[in-house]
């Protein structure tokens, strides 16, 4: 058993994409402007809410930034998780297309019609790991941009190090969990997650190659002001899911 270069799973998603662009940006805008609206209709209703039940002292305290910081820290959680659910919706569409099947636009809101509790369960699961790893650096740098003080700095610069080291194996471990949901229905959500992980055994270091190939495209988009990302996302969901077929039916050479 073969399994395909890095190039080739580009090439392919390369390949799919030719004549269906269209749609697959509009799915992405879709999910980007979803998420968008969610994020500022939380920050601008339901954030200050909360903010009014706490108040700083005048002079800075770190004590006294742990409840409001962890207030903050529950809400972005649970948006994530809600959130999250978006991705099993675009997995579908792009799994549809590279599978020659019908695709539309209304596949993005799958998990609101239905499998919601294993989508939920999900990513509550990857919106945990995710806050766990990362919230650390979160807390010292919110300590930094109230006080200037390089130390809080320094320890937040030590934190996102320690955090990425241990989310970015558990993250590659867990990245097949919405392409297998939709392979497996009967599965349920813990037999997803442990199944991901068997499945990535061998593949976690392929992947991160993977990922790293995008860098050099995604420093362009940013200098294009952000419109290349148009074309970039789709290329990038279209070749997760090439990965996902190679892993699962490697060629026989």
């Amino acid at each position: 058993m073969q399994y395909k270069p890095v190039y080739q799973l580009k090439d392919n998603a390369k390949d799919m994409l030719r004549g269906k662009y269209n749609a697959a940006i509009s799915i992405c805008i879709m999910s980007v402007m979803v998420s968008l609206a969610a994020n500022l209709f939380i920050e601008g209703n339901v954030t200050p809410f909360f903010s009014r039940l706490f108040t700083l002292p005048e002079t800075f305290s770190a004590p006294a930034l742990v409840a409001p910081f962890l207030t903050s820290e529950i809400i972005s959680f649970l948006v994530a998780s809600v959130l999250g659910l978006l991705q099993l919706g675009s997995t579908l569409f792009f799994m549809n297309m590279a599978c020659n099947r019908s695709f539309a636009l209304n596949n993005l809101f799958y998990a609101f019609r239905q499998d919601t509790g294993r989508a939920l369960a999900v990513s509550v699961i990857q919106a945990l790991i995710q806050t766990i790893c990362l919230i650390p650096f979160r807390f010292f740098f919110t300590c930094y941009s109230y006080t200037k003080d390089t130390s809080w700095l320094t320890k937040a610069m030590i934190a996102i190090a320690i955090g990425y080291c241990i989310y970015i194996p558990v993250s590659l471990s867990l990245h097949l969990v919405f392409y297998l949901m939709l392979d497996f229905p009967d599965k349920s959500a813990v037999d997803i997650l442990k199944l991901s992980i068997r499945t990535m055994n061998g593949h976690k270091f392929r992947l991160f190659l993977l990922e790293l190939s995008f860098v050099p495209l995604m420093l362009l988009c940013v200098c294009t002001l952000y419109i290349g990302f148009l074309w970039l996302m789709p290329y990038m969901q279209m070749t997760y899911v090439y990965f996902f077929l190679d892993v699962m039916n490697p060629e026989n050479r």
